[in-house]
C-alpha cells in the first residue's frame, strides 16, 4: 500500500475560471476491484470561485449532505413553461458520485467542498432525465454541438446559441431538451419546498398538479417570479420561482 497525494488544477479555453481538486488518497494495489481510474481517497476537497450564487456541478465522490453547509445541492425534478424546477437533497442525503446537479452557494461565492474517506470515481458520469429532459455531467470538460442545450449563467439557464459550439468547464453540468419547442433564450430557476405548512412530505413530483395559485391566493395558468402554490393529487406544496 503506497501513499500518494494529488493536485489537479484545470482551465477552461478562455481562462477565466480556476479549479482545484485536491486528493490524499491511498492506492490499493492489491485489490482485485481497483482500477487505474477509481481509487480509494481519505480526503477529498474541490474548491471554485463562482461567479454567481447558482452554479451547476459534478464531483467524482460522494457528497452528504450536512446541516453546517454553506451551499444546497439541488436536482432536477420538472419544467413548466420557462421555469426548470429543482428538489433540494435535504441533510442527510448522499449526492453520489459523477451525479450531475445545480448548486446554490449561500453567502460569499468561494465554494468549498470537503468529505473523508471516499472513493474517488473518475470512471463515468451519471445522466438523470425527466420529463423529456436530461442534466449531464463532466468531470474534465466538454465541448457540445447539440443545439437544444441549456447551460447555467448569471442565475438562468441559457439556451445554446445555435451553430456554437458550447465549452462546459470540468467538474459542472449542463441540461438538453429532447423536445425543440423550447425555443426560449433563457429559462428561470425554479425550487420545489418539500415541506408545506409544517407538513413534511416524502412524495415531491409535482407531474400532477391541478391549479397554481400566487402568494395572495389568486389562481395563475403558468409559474410566476416568488413563491407558487400548487394543488396536487398528493396534497398542497409550496414552490418558490427565482
Amino acid at each position: 500500500m503506497k501513499k500518494n497525494k494529488m493536485f489537479c488544477v484545470f482551465r477552461t479555453a478562455n481562462r477565466r475560471y480556476l479549479f482545484k481538486l485536491f486528493l490524499s488518497f491511498f492506492f490499493l494495489y492489491n485489490c482485485a476491484n481497483a482500477t487505474a481510474e477509481d481509487f480509494y481517497s481519505c480526503k477529498c476537497s474541490y474548491s471554485r470561485n463562482m461567479a454567481n450564487e447558482w452554479g451547476t456541478i459534478c464531483l467524482p465522490f460522494d457528497v452528504e449532505i450536512f446541516e453546517e453547509d454553506d451551499f444546497t445541492i439541488y436536482k432536477l425534478k420538472y419544467v413548466s413553461g420557462t421555469t426548470v424546477l429543482f428538489e433540494p437533497y435535504t441533510v442527510g442525503t448522499i449526492v453520489y458520485a459523477g451525479t450531475p446537479c445545480l448548486i446554490h452557494k449561500d453567502g460569499d461565492l468561494h465554494l468549498k467542498i470537503i468529505r473523508d474517506k471516499q472513493q474517488i470515481k473518475l470512471s463515468e458520469t451519471n445522466e438523470y432525465s425527466q420529463y423529456g429532459w436530461s442534466i449531464k455531467g463532466t468531470f474534465t470538460g466538454e465541448i457540445i454541438e447539440f443545439d437544444n442545450s441549456f447551460y447555467m449563467a448569471k442565475n438562468k439557464l441559457w439556451h445554446k446559441t445555435a451553430g456554437n459550439p458550447l465549452i462546459i468547464r470540468p467538474f459542472s453540468a449542463w441540461l438538453e431538451a429532447d423536445d425543440d419547442s423550447y425555443f426560449s433564450r433563457s429559462f428561470n430557476i425554479g425550487i420545489v419546498d418539500m415541506f408545506y405548512s409544517g407538513i413534511p412530505s416524502t412524495e415531491t413530483d409535482i407531474d400532477d398538479y391541478t391549479k397554481i395559485y400566487d402568494f395572495v391566493g389568486r389562481q395563475r395558468q403558468t409559474f410566476s417570479k416568488g413563491i407558487n402554490i400548487i394543488v396536487t393529487n398528493k396534497g398542497t406544496k409550496k414552490i418558490w420561482i427565482k
